[in-house]
């Protein structure tokens, strides 16, 4: 281990950034990834939303063809 008191060298901030530069890397990738699940769960939220329109629609639209007219 050195002392940390020991001046750091060129190659040692080189080696930092380049950890630096994997892990926010690392972290960028595990963000995005977790913004598209989370679009995708939205996407699916949305789409089961207009699933129960379009079937409470239908099913109006079932109803008021089955009464019979009074003409």
């Amino acid at each position: 281990m050195e002392d940390e008191h020991t001046p750091a060298t060129k190659a040692d901030l080189a080696e930092l950034q380049a950890q630096l530069r994997a892990e926010i890397k690392e972290g960028s990738e595990q963000t995005r990834a977790e913004f598209h699940h989370e679009f995708d769960d939205l996407k699916e939220l949305i789409r089961d939303s207009q699933t129960e329109i379009l079937k409470a629609f239908y099913g109006y639209a079932q109803t008021t063809d089955a009464k019979p007219s009074r003409t």
